[in-house]
């Protein structure tokens, strides 16, 4: 007999009083332990991590707006120009930006560069930009009528009102248009020339007068209109007459400074017939005693900015001229062997700056 320690009991040695034996291979449905558990056996496993919904690509498109229009105001601000962030093409790409984000505002993949965008656009605009430029720039614009500067009246006023000066002065000088118009106005020529047989009359002077202030008075600025050419020869066929306006694009496309030339007389839909009829004799190109085409040269855009040198190509075709009204025009214009039609080559150049009026016209618009 063996007794269990404390309890008073013992069971005899053998099989009596012992659980039974389990049958060979164990109980049916037996449960089974790991010989070496550990805690995560016994843990739910977490579900894998789950990657973020990828950005609307009206998101981007927001996100990148507002990064460019942005960056194009911090560079105004950086050159000084910080005052031109307050034009109307400015405004109209603020708005573009602000479209933009409201539309990305409005789909739930594209909020989040939405509110990037929305941030940035706030931090830099055009209000903080062109408060930049009202506290550390010049104003671009003359006094208002009525106001003085340095105590000179508005109407001695040296610029043009709404013409910003330091543009006027940026861009290129009396002299240098001077040349560039003869030097150009003598390659079309030439061209002409080599390509038609045409000779060349002068038939008027170059010229400049005083450019108007805006107040009342002159300013220092100038206006320039170049000689004037005509063939000696009448150009009356329809065919060769756009001929001609294409040999001058060409030699414009050679330049490199010019757009290509633009036809006054011809209908488009925005021109009432009777005003091509007053001006050039008919609405009908093939009827009309005057062409008129016109090119301008490259220059800045804005209201604010000098105006560009135009080319006009202007052709006389007196064949159409029925009540001799045209012809008499000429007559009395022209001299004795000047030719009464043909074609005109001339220039006209507003807002120049002689070489020798920087320094005072600079201290004047101070």
């Amino acid at each position: 007999m063996v007794r269990i320690p404390g309890t008073g009991r013992g069971y005899t040695g053998g099989h009596a009083g012992a659980p039974p034996v389990p049958p060979p291979g164990g109980y049916r449905g037996e449960r089974r332990f790991p010989e070496h558990p550990v805690a995560g056996h016994f843990l739910a496993q977490a579900p894998p991590p789950r990657s973020g919904p990828r950005l609307h690509p009206v998101g981007w498109i927001a996100l990148l707006a507002a990064g460019l229009f942005s960056a194009l105001l911090l560079a105004l601000a950086a050159a000084g120009e910080a005052h031109s962030a307050l034009g109307t093409s400015m405004l109209v790409l603020q708005v573009v930006v602000v479209a933009l984000v409201v539309a990305a505002l409005c789909i739930r993949r594209a909020r989040l560069g939405a509110a990037i965008a929305l941030t940035v656009s706030l931090l830099v605009n055009v209000g903080t930009v062109g408060a930049v430029g009202a506290l550390f720039g010049d104003p671009p614009v003359p006094p208002s009528a009525g106001t003085t500067t340095e105590g000179t009246a508005d109407g001695d006023y040296a610029g043009i009102k709404d013409v910003d000066p330091q543009s006027v002065l940026r861009a290129p000088s009396l002299e240098d248009v001077q040349d560039h118009t003869n030097e150009l106005s003598e390659r079309i020529r030439e061209r002409l020339s080599a390509e038609f047989g045409f000779t060349w009359t002068r038939i008027a002077d170059a010229s400049e007068r005083p450019e108007r202030n805006g107040y009342g008075g002159e300013s220092m600025l100038q206006q320039y209109t170049s000689s004037t050419w005509r063939t000696d020869q009448p150009i009356r066929e329809h065919d060769q007459k756009i001929e001609v306006m294409a040999a001058i694009d060409r030699e414009l496309a050679v330049a490199g400074e010019y757009y290509a030339l633009y036809p006054l007389n011809e209908p488009d839909g925005s021109i009432d017939p009777r005003a091509l009829e007053s001006l050039y004799g008919s609405a009908d190109p093939r009827e009309q005693t005057v062409w008129e085409y016109v090119a301008q040269r490259y220059g800045t855009a804005g209201i604010s900015s000098p105006s560009p040198t135009l080319l006009y190509a202007t052709l006389t075709d007196l064949s159409n001229d029925d009540d001799g009204q045209v012809r008499a025009r000429e007559e009395a214009e022209r001299s004795d062997g000047e030719p009464l039609e043909g074609l005109n080559l001339m220039f006209i150049s507003a807002q120049l700056l002689a070489e020798g009026d920087r320094d005072a016209f600079s201290d004047a618009v101070r």
